[in-house]
């Protein structure tokens, strides 16, 4: 089965009443459980402990509002991915991680869940949700 992410975005987003500025800070109250899960785990408490589970479940329900919160912004969650991979990029750049190289961007085409077109003009499909233009060598020294 294949979830159709920008659908069931879509769906969420008319669940919660279409709300931009509660959803953008329904994002940062999320991101505040990863943390507090975090604290949970690795302080020693007893009465309330937290598993990496726990942390990854909180992860997951932000990452979740990010995704309808791209939607209130006028982005499907799939574009949300595609920078996703692309900050990761940059970031390894930044730091140093020389040898993963980011030349392309990839936007989804319109009307199409896994169709996507490259800045060189390559089109491909990705059903993963990571759009990565078949053109890029991805994790060999540059």
């Amino acid at each position: 089965m294949s979830l159709d992410l920008d659908r069931f975005a879509a769906d969420l987003r008319d669940a919660l009443r279409n709300d931009l500025n509660r959803d953008v800070r329904a994002i940062a109250e999320e991101a505040g459980e990863v943390l507090g899960a975090y604290n949970k785990m690795t302080d020693g408490r007893t009465d309330k402990p937290k598993t990496a589970d726990d942390i990854m479940h909180e992860m997951a329900q932000t990452i979740g509002m990010c995704f309808v919160t791209a939607l209130e912004l006028g982005h499907s969650p799939m574009t949300l991915l595609a920078r996703v991979e692309q900050f990761m990029y940059e970031k390894a750049r930044k730091i140093g991680v020389e040898h993963y190289s980011y030349e392309h961007t990839a936007r989804p085409l319109d009307g199409h869940d896994d169709r996507w077109r490259c800045s060189c003009g390559e089109v491909f499909t990705s059903s993963s949700g990571f759009a990565r233009c078949p053109q890029t060598v991805i994790g060999t020294p540059s």
